[in-house]
C-alpha cells in the first residue's frame, strides 16, 4: 500500500516541482519567494510545514527517497556538465 502510494505522489510531479523539493530537503526552507509551483507543492502535501521549535519544511516522508536519488542524480549531472 505504501509503495503504491508513494507512485501516486510522484505521478504529477515535474522537473522544477523536484529541484523544488530538493531545495526544501537540503535547506529545511524555501531559498525562494513563495510562487505558484512552491504552493502547488504545499497544498499537494508534497512539501510539509513543521510548526515546532520554530517554522521550518521538509519534503513529505514517502517522497524522501525519491527526492534523495533525484538530487544524487542531479547533481552528478552537473559535475559532468563542462
Amino acid at each position: 500500500a505504501v509503495d503504491e502510494a508513494r507512485i501516486k505522489r510522484k505521478r504529477p510531479l515535474n522537473r522544477k516541482h523536484w529541484e523544488i523539493l530538493l531545495e526544501i530537503h537540503e535547506n529545511k526552507e524555501f531559498l525562494a519567494e513563495m510562487d505558484d509551483a512552491r504552493l502547488e507543492l504545499l497544498h499537494g502535501l508534497f512539501a510539509l510545514e513543521y510548526i515546532n521549535g520554530g517554522v521550518w519544511y521538509d519534503v513529505n516522508p514517502l517522497l524522501k527517497d525519491s527526492v534523495v536519488e533525484y538530487g544524487e542524480k542531479y547533481k552528478s549531472k552537473k559535475e559532468d556538465a563542462p
